[in-house]
């Protein structure tokens, strides 16, 4: 986040003498944060939809090879499983 804020500003600044402006700087920071967010969203969304599955087994796995889970923990994984927050 900061690396960005620092770029943008290197950008705006370019080979003037003069300081940039705050309400400059405050766009350009502005915009980074959007397409910084739009960044991680487009890389991260196709991520979780191919780790999911993985993730789902990972856990079945665990449930499957823990005889001595505690009830709660058990519980626990089996809602995270079939919610699809997993």
């Amino acid at each position: 986040m900061i690396g960005g804020g620092l770029v943008t500003a290197y950008l705006i600044q370019g080979d003037s003498l003069e300081p940039i402006q705050l309400s400059a700087g405050a766009l350009g920071g502005y915009f980074s944060g959007v397409v910084g967010a739009m960044v991680y969203a487009a890389l991260t969304v196709p991520i979780q939809f191919l780790i999911m599955p993985l993730q789902r087994d990972l856990v079945d796995q665990l449930l499957q090879s823990s005889a001595d889970l505690p009830s709660e923990i058990r519980e626990l994984l089996e809602n995270l499983g079939s919610s699809g927050s997993l």
